[in-house]
C-alpha cells in the first residue's frame, strides 16, 4: 500500500501544478513530470546456467540421434526387436547413433545407464502446389500450399518461406524477403510493387528440409492492382526560340542486324517450367561402428566326481581276499559361456574388426535433397540472339 497512496500523491500534486499553470495568467503551458510507477513486474529468478555435463539428446539427423555430455563413454541406442547402436567419440564431441528406424522409440544409455528414450525422425515430406494470390493490401500476398506428409516425419514441421526479387536481367536482386509458417499458408508484406518476385516454401523438420515448392510472377504487383507509383514529369523551362538555317537532310542510317532477347538456362541447367535445375547424384561416406557383444555358450568342457561310498566284499579269488565296490561316481559336461558378437546390423558390412556402412553425404550448397537426389534452382538468364 506504500507504493499506492505515494502514486495517489504524486498524482495529485501534478494536477495541482497543472491547474495553476493553465489558468488566464500564465503565458505558457508547463507539463510537470511525475515519477513513473511500477504496475507489475516478473520477480521470477533467471534460470541458472546449464552445465556443460548436461546430457542433450536431439532428433537433428534422419534416422538417427545426436548425444551431447556422454563424457566420452559408450552410448548405445536400443529397441525391441531392432538391432543395437552404439558408438564412443571424445567428450568434446556429440555421440552421433545412425541407421536407427524412424517412429520407433529407443531407449539411449550412456556408459551402461539408461538417461532417456527417443524416437528418431524420417526425412521431412515434400511441398508442392504453391500459389500466390494478390490481396486487399498494396505490397501483400498470400501463399498457400500443400505438404506431402511422410511417415514418421514427426509433428514440428515448419515451412520456410523465401520472397526474391527479380533484377532486370532475370538475376536474384539483394532484398529477399524471409518468413517461417507452421501451416498451410502465409501472408508477406512489404514487398515493392514495382519488381517481381520468386517465391519458395521448403518443409523443414528438425532432422531435414523436404523439397522445395517454387513460383514466379511473370509481372509485378503494381501492373496487376495498378498501384504502381506513376513517374513524375520532370518541369520544362522556356528557352527562347533559336532560327537556324536549314540544313540538307542527314541520310538514313545503313540497316543494322535485327536481334532479340531470349531466357535461357546456364550451362549445366536444364529448363524446368519459368526455372531452370541442375541435378546432383548422391555422393556417400563410410562410418564405421564398434561391434557390440552378449554373453552366450562359446564352448565345454567335462568335470569329474569322485565316488561317495565305498564297501569292501569278500573274494577267495582276489589276492587280498576282498573286492572293493564304489558308488557315486560320474563324469558331467559342463558349458563354458562367454561374449559373443551380436548379428551385423542390417546394412552394415562386418570388415573382420568393426560394422561399416555407407552415409549420405550433406547437400551442396544451394541444393535441395529431393529424397532421390540433390537438385538447385535457379532463375533463366537473358540472352541476346539474331531475330
Amino acid at each position: 500500500m506504500i507504493t499506492t497512496r505515494r502514486a495517489a500523491a504524486a498524482l495529485a500534486l501534478a494536477t495541482a501544478a497543472a491547474l495553476t499553470l493553465a489558468g488566464p495568467a500564465a503565458a505558457d503551458t508547463i507539463a510537470v513530470e511525475t515519477p513513473p510507477v511500477v504496475l507489475a513486474q516478473d520477480t521470477t529468478p533467471a534460470p541458472a546456467t546449464v552445465p556443460a555435463d548436461v546430457v542433450g539428446i536431439d532428433t537433428n539427423i534422419v534416422a538417427g540421434l545426436t548425444v551431447t555430455g556422454h563424457q566420452g563413454k559408450r552410448v548405445t541406442a536400443t529397441a525391441k526387436g531392432r538391432p543395437t547402436r552404439a558408438v564412443t567419440t571424445a567428450a568434446s564431441k556429440p555421440a552421433i547413433l545412425k541407421g536407427l528406424v524412424p517412429g520407433v522409440r529407443y531407449t539411449v544409455r550412456i556408459g551402461g545407464r539408461k538417461v532417456a528414450t527417443a524416437i528418431p525422425l524420417a526425412q521431412v515430406g515434400a511441398a508442392a502446389g504453391l500459389r500466390v494470390e494478390t490481396t486487399g493490401a498494396p505490397g501483400d500476398v498470400q501463399l498457400t500450399w500443400t505438404h506431402t506428409t511422410a511417415a514418421h516425419e514427426g509433428g514440428d514441421v515448419s515451412y520456410d518461406i523465401t520472397a526474391t526479387p527479380l533484377m532486370a536481367d532475370g538475376s536474384d536482386g539483394p532484398a529477399v524477403v524471409t518468413a517461417t509458417a507452421s501451416g498451410s499458408s502465409a501472408t508477406l508484406t512489404g514487398l515493392d510493387n514495382t519488381v517481381r518476385y520468386r517465391f519458395t516454401v521448403t518443409p523443414r523438420n528438425t532432422a531435414s528440409a523436404g523439397r522445395a515448392s517454387s513460383a514466379t510472377m511473370t509481372t509485378t504487383l503494381g501492373a496487376l492492382t495498378g498501384t504502381t507509383p506513376a513517374t513524375p514529369v520532370p518541369a520544362v523551362t522556356p528557352q527562347p526560340a533559336v532560327v537556324t538555317p536549314a540544313a540538307a537532310p542527314a541520310p538514313a542510317p545503313a540497316p543494322g542486324p535485327s536481334t532479340k532477347t531470349i531466357y535461357v538456362c546456364p550451362a549445366g541447367f536444364v529448363t524446368a517450367g519459368d526455372a531452370c535445375t541442375d541435378t546432383k547424384q548422391y555422393t556417400f561416406h563410410t562410418e564405421t561402428v564398434a561391434y557390440t557383444f552378449h554373453n552366450g555358450v562359446v564352448g565345454s568342457h567335462v568335470v569329474t566326481h569322485p565316488p561317495t561310498h565305498c564297501d569292501y566284499l569278500p573274494n577267495p579269488n582276489s589276492p587280498t581276499g576282498l573286492d572293493i565296490y564304489c558308488t557315486g561316481g560320474y563324469d558331467e559336461t559342463v558349458l563354458d559361456y562367454g561374449p559373443i558378437k551380436d548379428t551385423t546390423p542390417t546394412g552394415y558390412t562386418d570388415t573382420g574388426t568393426a560394422w561399416t556402412h555407407q552415409v549420405k553425404d550433406t547437400a551442396p550448397a544451394g541444393y535441395v535433397d529431393t529424397g532421390t537426389a540433390w537438385v538447385k534452382t535457379v532463375a533463366k538468364v537473358p540472352t541476346v540472339v539474331p531475330a
